[in-house]
Formats: structure tokens, sequence, C-alpha cells
């Protein structure tokens, strides 16, 4: 997905060489064709349950810090959305696949995690949204240059259905928008631009630990 304007754009290109770590890692090649390991996958689907809500107690924070009505309507939103595929997640996903609840968050989930909460509590507004961005941001261009690749008889494809629909999408381009129009002034750019970076290496580290699960 485009950047929403020369803001955006800079984040993006800042981010650029881990994106592309992220869309050749080995995790997301071999679910994208259906051949990833059961363990594998079975480490990153039941760490995003516990990821997810983790991820909506950031939006809640978001919602509760927005700057206008409308910002606080969207990141409720989020928040209710992410609450909602979590528990498709849990209580569908987990039988669908015939695997196990985790209980306790991974070591690069956990770090995720605290990474988000820790922006959403105690930086400005104007970068805490850009912490939460890259999540957003990354699985709405990953469809583009990976997952809709293969679809025949891949059994994992209810899981990459979850992440492409249209709507993600355009949460993506909202997001986007909010975090152009946020007035990140000269002095706070180029740490804007490093906590983004960091949100998408802790995206890489999801995947990293989650191939490495089978080990």
């Amino acid at each position: 997905m485009k950047a929403a304007g020369p803001f955006t754009e800079k984040l993006w290109q800042a981010s650029l060489p881990i994106f592309n770590q992220i869309i050749n890692c080995e995790f997301l090649k071999q679910l994208t064709i259906g051949h990833l390991d059961k363990v594998c996958f079975a480490h990153f689907l039941t760490q995003d349950i516990l990821y997810l809500k983790k991820d909506a107690e950031a939006l809640a924070l978001l919602a509760m810090r927005a700057k206008s009505e409308k910002e606080k309507t969207f990141f409720k939103s989020l928040e209710k959305d992410g609450l909602e595929v979590e528990s498709v997640l849990q209580n569908e996903y987990l039988a669908y696949f015939n695997l196990e609840a985790a209980i306790q968050q991974s070591p690069a989930f956990e770090r995720y995690s605290a990474f988000l909460l820790d922006h959403c509590q105690n930086s400005a507004y104007n970068l805490a949204i850009i912490a939460l961005l890259p999540c957003f941001w990354l699985y709405s261009s990953i469809k583009i240059h990976n997952i809709d690749q293969e679809k025949d008889k891949n059994p994992y494809q209810k899981f990459i259905d979850t992440y492409v629909g249209e709507e993600y999408r355009q949460y993506t381009k909202q997001f986007l928008d909010i975090v152009e129009n946020s007035r990140i002034n000269c002095e706070n750019e180029q740490l804007a631009i490093e906590i983004f970076k960091t949100g998408m290496q802790h995206e890489l580290n999801l995947f990293i630990e989650s191939i490495d699960a089978e080990k």
C-alpha cells in the first residue's frame, strides 16, 4: 500500500531494508506455498492470539489520547475489531488447526507487546501512533508481494485470508492518513523514523522466532 504523503513515505523508505527481509523470510515463503512446518505455524498462531490482546490494549490507550473524535472513533474501531479477530482465532482457528492455546507470551512477542504499550503510555501521541502503524501497513503490503501468490491446496489459507481483506486495507489507509497529518516537527522526525523501523524489526523478529520453533 502506498504512503499517504511525504512523511509516511520517509517512514517506509527508511524501513524498506527490513521489509525486504520480511517478505523474503523463510516463514512467509513456506506459509505462502503451504509447506510451513506445523510447529512453526502453531507457534505463530497461538502467540498471535496473545499478541492481539495486548495490541487491543495499546489501541484503547490511543483512543483515550486521540486528538479528535474522528481519531478516537477510529482507534476504538481497531480495538473492537482486533478483539473480534482474537476471539475468532481463539474459538475457531485453534480447533480448525487442532492446536492448543499458548499460556504465556514468547520472548519476541512479549518484547513487541511491551514496545507498543510503552509508547502508547509514555510517548507523545504523534509518536505513539507510529509505533502501532507497522503491523497494519506491513500486512496490507505483504499481500502484494507475497501472500497472494499461492492459494490452491494451501492448508494455511484460512489463516492467510484473515489479514488480506479489503476492510483491513481500508483501515490501513485511514491509519496512514492520520499519521501523515500528525504534524511531526523536524526535531521529532528522526525519532519517529526510528520508532517505525523498530516496530518493523519487531515484526521480522516474530517470523524469525516462529520459524526457529521447530529447531
